[in-house]
């Protein structure tokens, strides 16, 4: 009895429960085989249809790589848009994340040249930046 007057509750310890499992041949739940889903054994590819495994294997097969980019481009764009935002604050976002990507990638330029970062670099606008940063990779190849 414990202090509560009952014995509720209390169990083996999960090793020597499964060690006896094994040995009366019951498979414990966890060790059990898995649920087949229906994919194949090559899976689904994302943002494909739901009609099936052949439905998304043969718009696969007939996209051609150039259309699967950009499928992923806009799934990603569809991604990053919160919802509940509205189209003019997500375009901001996305122009906020550009320039702090052309930011990252002109700073990096200026490391491997040996120079400092101009002071005003992070007023700049989007096209500045990116005008700016193939300056600095013109400047790096020669």
């Amino acid at each position: 009895m414990f202090c509560c007057g009952s014995k509720a509750g209390v169990e083996e310890p999960r090793r020597l429960r499964d060690l006896r499992e094994d040995q009366t041949g019951a498979r414990p739940a966890h060790r059990r085989a898995r649920q087949d889903w229906g994919t194949g054994p090559t899976g689904q590819r994302l943002g494909g249809s739901s009609e099936g495994p052949s439905a998304a294997a043969a718009s696969a097969a007939s996209a051609t790589s150039a259309e699967r980019r950009l499928q992923a481009l806009e799934a990603a764009q569809k991604r990053q848009v919160a919802p509940g935002t509205s189209k003019a604050r997500a375009n901001e976002l996305s122009e906020q994340r550009e320039k702090e990507e052309l930011l990252g990638r002109i700073t990096e330029q200026y490391y491997r040249l040996g120079e400092e970062v101009p002071m005003g670099l992070k007023l700049a606008t989007l096209e500045q930046l990116r005008k700016h940063l193939e300056i600095c990779r013109q400047r790096r190849a020669k």
